[in-house]
C-alpha cells in the first residue's frame, strides 16, 4: 500500500493465508511500526469487491461479526436470516463475548438491541437464544434426557391441538449437537417423522428458520461430516447457485466460515463429494479479477 498504487495481488497474498490469530498480530504490529491502523488502510487503499473480501479479515471473527449485528438490526427492517446465522448455534460463552464486544461498540446489549427492533415470536426466539444455557458440545449424551425430550417435543407439536412453541422452542435451544442428533434418531424411529418435517408442520416465519438452522446442523444422515458441516456446504452452494452469484452472501459466507480452518477443510472435503466439484474450482467460476483472487485465497486458507 506503500507509494503510487496499490500492490493488490501483493497484499491478497499477504492477508488471506493468515489465521485469525495471525491477522490480529499482524495488525497490532503494522500500527506499532506505522502508526496507523492496517484496517483503515486496507480500506482505504482497496475498494469494491476486494475490499469487501479484504476489511473482513483484518477486522477479526468477533470485530466482523459486531458489524454484522449492526447491519442486522439497523436500516430499515431486521435481517432476521443474518441474526440467526450470528448467533442461532453460538455457545454460551461465545454470545457472552459477541456480546460484550457489541455492548463496547454501540453501548447496548444484544438483548436491549433484540428487543428494541423486533416483536412477538420473532423477538422470543431470539431471546431465548441470547439467554441459553446450552452446555458444551462435549458434554456426554444424557439417553434419559434424550428420552424425556422426544415425550416433551411429541406432547409440544404432534400430540396436542396447537403447538406448545416455547417449550419446543426451550429444548432445540439449550441442547447441544451430539444431544439434538441422537434426539432426532430416536424422535424419528418413535414417531415416523424427523425433527425438520416436524418443525415444518409446526412452525412459520422466522421461527421455523431459526429452528431448522439449529438442527439441520445435527442430521445423523449427514453428522459423520462434522456438526454443522452438511448445512454450511449447502448454504454456500445456495450462494452460488442459479441465475446470478449472491456476492454479498457469498463473501459473508467464506468469511465467516473459513475462520475455524478444521471445520472448512472438512466443508471443502464434504463440498467436492457432494458437488463432484472443489469449492475453490466453484468459487473461481463465479468471480473475477482481484474479487476472485482474494476469493480463492481464503478457500485455500492457511
Amino acid at each position: 500500500m506503500r507509494g503510487i498504487g496499490t500492490k493488490e495481488s501483493l497484499l491478497i497474498q499477504t492477508i488471506t493465508p493468515l489465521s485469525a490469530m495471525n491477522l490480529a498480530i499482524l495488525s497490532a504490529t503494522y500500527r506499532a511500526a506505522t502508526g496507523k491502523e492496517l484496517i483503515a488502510d486496507v480500506e482505504s487503499e482497496t475498494s469494491g469487491r476486494l475490499r469487501d473480501v479484504l476489511a473482513p479479515l483484518v477486522l477479526g471473527p468477533v470485530e466482523y461479526d459486531v458489524k454484522l449485528l449492526h447491519e442486522a438490526l439497523s436500516g430499515a427492517g431486521t435481517d432476521e436470516h443474518l441474526l440467526t446465522s450470528l448467533i442461532a448455534d453460538r455457545s454460551p460463552s461465545d454470545l457472552y463475548l459477541l456480546n460484550q464486544a457489541y455492548r463496547a461498540r454501540h453501548r447496548r446489549t444484544l438483548e436491549e438491541a433484540v428487543k428494541g427492533d423486533l416483536s412477538g415470536k420473532t423477538e422470543r426466539i431470539y431471546t431465548m437464544i441470547l439467554s441459553s444455557n446450552r452446555p458444551s458440545d462435549n458434554t456426554p449424551v444424557d439417553p434419559q434426557l434424550v428420552e424425556a425430550d422426544v415425550k416433551a417435543l411429541y406432547k409440544a407439536g404432534q400430540g396436542k391441538i396447537g403447538t406448545d412453541e416455547i417449550a419446543f422452542c426451550n429444548i432445540i435451544i439449550n441442547r447441544t449437537v451430539p444431544h439434538l442428533t441422537a434426539l432426532w434418531e430416536s424422535y424419528q424411529r418413535q414417531h415416523g417423522k424427523t425433527l425438520s418435517k416436524v418443525i415444518k408442520n409446526e412452525f412459520s416465519g422466522h421461527t421455523k428458520s431459526t429452528l431448522l438452522h439449529i438442527v439441520t446442523a445435527a442430521n445423523p444422515k449427514h453428522i459423520t461430516d462434522g456438526p454443522r458441516v452438511w448445512r454450511d456446504v449447502k448454504l454456500l452452494e445456495a450462494t452460488m447457485k442459479g441465475m446470478g452469484t449472491k456476492d454479498d452472501l457469498l463473501i459473508r459466507r467464506l468469511i465467516r466460515t473459513h475462520w475455524d480452518q478444521i471445520h472448512f477443510t472438512n466443508v471443502k472435503r464434504t463440498y467436492e463429494r457432494k458437488y463432484k466439484k472443489s469449492l475453490e474450482a466453484r468459487v473461481a467460476s463465479e468471480t473475477s479479477g482481484d474479487y476472485k483472487k482474494a476469493c480463492v485465497g481464503v478457500v485455500r486458507g492457511a
